[in-house]
């Protein structure tokens, strides 16, 4: 296998996110460094749909596990997995903006491995298919951008608007989650 198809792979394709991740700089600011980075924040995040976590407090108690802890730091490259409170607090600082050249790289090196091609569903076009995931939701915590869900039993719940996107194919067993 050649250099750049190992970069198509998950463990390059997590080296090259982690790479881009570490010059970002934390937009607090703080008496003394904080124990864990700010890149340690993003890729647990990142970690938290690749480990297929069902939620945030799901990753919370399964970084824990030796397994898990394991992979964060291995493929994830996690120094200090961060609390699942802790996560929350920090990523919620973090513009989406931030993340987007990641992406495009990811996006782009896929793109020229001809990675989609098995992807492509009609005249050269790749299928893309969106959900609204429902994942993250509470009855007690929102903000202002929350969706608000009345259940018949009277509770309320609210989540934030997350739309996940797939590359998806007839040929595939299971879905891809895309870097969206």
């Amino acid at each position: 296998m050649t250099a750049f198809r190992k970069m198509l792979g998950m463990p390059g394709m997590l080296r090259t996110i982690h790479k881009i991740f570490s010059k970002i700089r934390d937009s607090r600011t703080f008496a003394t460094l904080p124990k864990i980075s700010i890149t340690d924040h993003l890729m647990s995040g990142l970690a938290v749909f690749g480990l297929k976590c069902t939620s945030v407090l799901d990753y919370g108690s399964k970084r824990l596990d030796v397994a898990t802890a394991k992979n964060l730091r291995d493929l994830y490259y996690v120094s200090t997995p961060p609390s699942d409170t802790y996560l929350r607090e920090r990523l919620d600082d973090i513009t989406p903006d931030t993340l987007r050249t990641a992406f495009k790289k990811i996006f782009a090196r896929f793109q020229r491995g001809k990675g989609l091609e098995e992807f492509e569903f009609l005249d050269g076009h790749v299928l893309f298919s969106g959900d609204g995931t429902g994942h993250f939701s509470s009855g007690k915590i929102a903000c202002c951008h929350c969706c608000k869900k009345e259940l018949s039993n009277g509770n309320t719940t609210y989540s934030p608007p997350d739309v996940c996107s797939l590359r998806s194919s007839s040929r595939q067993t299971e879905c891809d989650p895309s870097l969206s």
